[in-house]
């Protein structure tokens, strides 16, 4: 998915159009590669450093669950690339940017555990769990080929 803070010029200028698109369609740069040998989501457990308490008492790890079409249809991407137009109508700086309303959604929808609980975890463990809700998403991206 791409975004243009000028969406009309980009529509104008097929040199432009075609750039934006080249960068839609390659994954975000931290995103993990993922291959058929890549395990299954649904058994993807985070071992957190430090444990959070919730209302079910102590988490000492998270785990996440597949997550659904229905899901993605919902939440939507986590990342987008934004492009600025320069005077000539091409892309002057083009660069990817994380939703994070989105990466919380899906931590959430993921996880089971609601933001007030997620928003405990140490640094650490919010970046193993943001990598791991890319690696759930990166199918999406890939699409059919």
């Amino acid at each position: 998915m791409f975004q243009s803070k000028d969406k009309g010029a980009a529509a104008l200028n097929p040199a432009a159009r075609t750039v934006l698109q080249q960068a839609a369609n390659n994954p975000h740069p931290d995103a993990p590669s993922v291959t058929s040998e890549t395990p299954s989501v649904g058994i993807n457990t985070i071992e957190l450093t430090k444990p959070i308490t919730s209302h079910k008492g102590q988490l000492r790890e998270l785990t996440l669950r597949p997550p659904t079409f229905a899901d993605y249809i919902e939440i939507g991407d986590v990342d987008a690339v934004v492009a600025s137009l320069g005077a000539d109508n091409r892309p002057s700086e083009m660069r990817a940017v994380t939703n994070h309303d989105a990466m919380l959604k899906w931590a959430v929808a993921l996880t089971g555990h609601d933001r007030v609980v997620l928003s405990h975890l140490t640094p650490g463990d919010a970046g193993e769990l943001m990598r791991r809700v890319r690696l759930a998403l990166a199918p999406f991206a890939q699409g059919n080929s």
